[in-house]
């Protein structure tokens, strides 16, 4: 079967484009420490007929994570952290809400048990917020809703935390430490970040549906949340990052870093669950320091997936079978590549497998997508009749959370939806749904909205429902008004 994987993976490749939807995808297979396919299918470029190949760039997404982890490991194996010793010793001013998150170490912040959700939509939301400021003054003030080590909360801003914890350690910025440390020892000459524009090196157009059509889209560029998922890369590049790996953290025979060090990262620490459903012949361990740890037909299985607006990744090896698989793709939140690395290991495995891969990561995603709209028609409902307690202009005004920054709320009768939300420089209309309740759509994601009456009947406060795993809302508190000096 090895010998006939370029012909089988056209045929998977196409279909997969075909079934699950898509533009273009770029595979790369390392085999033994050698590339034994390197390829490009479909389009980079659907409106300019550009194909998509091997060194098309896109984005990698979450599968940056690893990156941030190893770049640790490389710190930790020169004596400079002990990542089981509490953070604050190498980061004084970092701090979370928790009381007992106090002692949270670097291993707790790069296995997502700290007990921190998600709170992604503080990043979504504002773009450019300075990575020393969300780390040291905004992160304080966001609550858990797991107790700290107790439960696997994935969440991209502790790794953000890592890259700047890298970035104290070894006085440059996470991304010189990552493009010195890793890309140049490895050849990865066209590995970039989100914030960096390129033209030197082909990049794929990027793609989301919209409104029942596939769409070209701009993908998300905050500096600030790096070291959780800013990396761009082809397939060319990561064949080379999974060589690296494979090798345990050997370019030729050249360690960067030692064995004890990189034996860490493929460590499980915590139990995890990603998907609602069970993937079938896959046996979950735990989550070890930016990559998750699993066995695939009974062998060791190391895999770390990525999602950003218009791409998705996936990297995935077999280390004891010395076999690795990347799959990159032009399109938002698609499981093509979950499709293609199932496929590919039962092919380097030379084992049938009775599940028909496109067909159930198809159906499992669509029962996803199907039970989001529904919760989303949940939160869009509304109930007729119910007009708001206060005249428009007087919900006008700032508003301010510790965390999440400020927001202000303009008031424009003439306007269909007569209250409108600015959130660091982008405007969202505030939907009426009843009394003092209205929803503002974000990423076409309806957020509860909120507005508190004081006990002097003036409008004191606004709750918005930025993170949905909380129970209580993220409380913004009016800003007083300054009255001028005449």
């Amino acid at each position: 079967m090895i010998e006939n994987i370029h012909k089988d993976l056209e045929a998977l490749a196409l279909r997969g484009l075909e079934v699950i939807g898509g533009e273009g995808v770029a595979v790369a297979i390392v085999k033994d420490g050698e590339v034994i396919l390197a390829e490009g299918y479909g389009y980079a470029d659907r409106d300019n007929e550009i194909p998509m190949t091997a060194d098309t760039a896109m984005p990698i997404g979450s599968s940056s994570k690893a990156f941030t982890s190893t770049g640790v490991m490389m710190l930790a194996s020169e004596g400079k952290l002990d990542i089981d010793r509490p953070v604050r010793e190498y980061m004084p001013r970092f701090n979370l809400d928790d009381p007992a998150a106090y002692a949270v170490t670097t291993r707790d912040m790069l296995c997502h048990r700290t007990g921190l959700p998600r709170h992604d939509l503080l990043w979504i939301t504002w773009p450019d917020v300075e990575r020393d400021d969300l780390i040291y003054n905004r992160l304080e003030h966001l609550k858990a809703n797991k107790p700290f080590r107790t439960k696997w909360e994935y969440n991209n801003h502790m790794f953000a935390a890592a890259g700047k914890l890298i970035e104290e350690l070894s006085g440059i910025s996470w991304e010189e430490f990552t493009k010195e440390r890793i890309f140049a020892p490895l050849g990865m000459t066209s590995s970039f970040f989100w914030q960096d524009e390129r033209p030197d090196i082909k990049q794929s157009v990027l793609y989301k549906d919209e409104d029942g059509k596939r769409v070209p889209c701009k993908t998300e560029r905050v500096p600030a949340l790096g070291p959780a998922g800013s990396i761009r890369s082809t397939v060319t590049d990561m064949a080379q990052w999974l060589k690296f790996n494979l090798a345990r953290g050997k370019v030729s025979d050249e360690a960067l870093l030692d064995d004890a060090s990189f034996k860490q990262l493929w460590e499980p620490n915590i139990n995890y669950q990603l998907l609602p459903f069970k993937v079938p012949e896959i046996m979950t361990i735990g989550y070890g320091l930016g990559w998750f740890i699993d066995a695939y037909r009974g062998e060791l299985r190391v895999e770390h997936g990525g999602n950003v607006t218009g791409a998705s990744a996936e990297v995935c090896m077999l280390p004891e079978k010395n076999v690795g698989v990347v799959v990159l793709t032009n399109q938002n939140s698609t499981v093509l590549g979950y499709v293609l690395v199932s496929q590919i290991m039962d092919l380097l495995l030379e084992r049938e497998c009775d599940t028909d891969w496109l067909m159930f990561w198809k159906t499992e995603f669509e029962k996803m997508k199907t039970k989001q709209e529904q919760d989303f028609a949940t939160l869009r409902a509304t109930v007729p009749d119910k007009p708001m307690t206060h005249d428009g202009a007087e919900y006008e005004g700032e508003y301010e959370h510790p965390g999440y920054g400020a927001i202000s709320v303009c008031y424009d009768g003439d306007a269909e939806n007569k209250l409108a939300m600015d959130i660091h420089g982008s405007v969202h209309p505030l939907i009426h749904m009843h009394y003092d309740v209205f929803r503002a759509e974000i990423q076409d994601i309806p957020i509860p909205v909120i507005f508190r009456t004081g006990a002097d009947g003036s409008i004191s406060a606004v709750d918005i429902h930025m993170e949905m795993s909380l129970p209580e809302m993220i409380s913004y508190k009016r800003v007083p008004k300054t009255e001028g000096i005449g």
